[in-house]
């Protein structure tokens, strides 16, 4: 597969709205999660959309609005097991789905 450059990655997934709406997605099913829940109770669910938001924004070549904590900071009072990522990764999967990401997004 061709590899792409950050910025054009950016452009073909649907640039901020869509990570908006991915973003959304994500946290209603996570906040509905029972397990994972507990992680976010102090957080409210509009600022930890907003933070994912910025972050995969630059990440993927966007305009750079992320001022938070990096990963390892801002989740150093968690140990996340495999079974946490995996359970993350079914709200994330799940959301995709729900937002009709691209199938190269979803892929990448």
């Amino acid at each position: 597969m061709m590899k792409l450059d950050k910025r054009h990655d950016f452009e073909l997934m649907g640039r901020t709205e869509m990570l908006k709406t991915i973003s959304k997605h994500l946290y209603d099913g996570i906040y509905k999660d029972d397990w994972l829940n507990l992680y976010f109770e102090e957080i409210p669910q509009e600022h930890i959309e907003r933070q994912q938001v910025a972050f995969i924004q630059a990440a993927m070549g966007g305009p750079n609005l992320y001022c938070g904590q990096t990963p390892p900071s801002a989740h150093k009072h968690i140990y996340i097991t495999d079974k946490l990522y995996a359970a993350r990764q079914i709200h994330l999967d799940t959301a995709f789905k729900q937002s009709c990401a691209k199938s190269l997004l979803i892929e990448k």
